[in-house]
């Protein structure tokens, strides 16, 4: 079996994703999300016009704009650094926030996806939230974790998998996963909501 490159691999994946979705984008009011089982999501009557822009920010963070709005998946961008790509992971590295790395990239946010809670995930998560007056939907963790750290329960949502949140431009809809395993067949880190 050949091996994978890891960045032509996303690259290609948001290349594809990118032109199913410019096509299959319903027009429609900016409204907040509302969960809602696939049965109810409308049918789109016309086609959305328009720039969609997929911009990698390496891990698992993504910032996808949708004409004027700004979907964030995962926005680590601080890169603190834990040891764990040397070797020598450490468990009492502080989890400092860079805002001023954040705030050269993140002019605008309505939406931020989180997937799961390890720090490379989720530690700008509230910053942003509270600088953009993001929504953001995650585990009930990172609901959880959102509380903790100070963002309002309004700009938070619990999902499980299986929403379909219906933004009226865009659509996303939630699935259930697993952490990927390490070369050991086991998790880094356990607990990971």
């Amino acid at each position: 079996m050949p091996s994978l490159d890891r960045r032509r691999f996303l690259r290609d994946a948001a290349a594809t994703t990118a032109l199913v979705s410019a096509g299959g984008l319903a027009t429609g009011a900016a409204t907040p999300a509302q969960a809602a089982p696939p049965a109810a999501a409308p049918a789109p009557t016309t086609r959305r016009t328009g720039a969609v822009s997929f911009r990698w920010w390496g891990t698992a963070g993504w910032r996808v704009d949708i004409g004027d709005r700004t979907v964030l998946v995962d926005p680590y961008l601080s890169r603190i650094d834990t040891g764990l790509f040397t070797g020598a992971f450490r468990t009492d590295t502080p989890l400092t926030v860079r805002a001023d790395v954040i705030d050269r990239r993140v002019d605008r946010a309505m939406t931020v996806l989180v997937t799961h809670t390890h720090w490379d995930h989720f530690m700008d998560v509230p910053y942003i939230a509270e600088r953009t007056g993001a929504r953001v939907f995650g585990t009930l963790t990172a609901y959880h974790l959102g509380l903790a750290y100070g963002v309002p329960s309004t700009q938070l949502s619990s999902v499980k998998g299986g929403e379909v949140l219906d933004f009226g431009d865009h659509t996303v809809e939630v699935v259930g996963s697993l952490h990927s395993r390490n070369p050991s067949y086991s998790l880094a880190f356990q607990g990971c909501g």
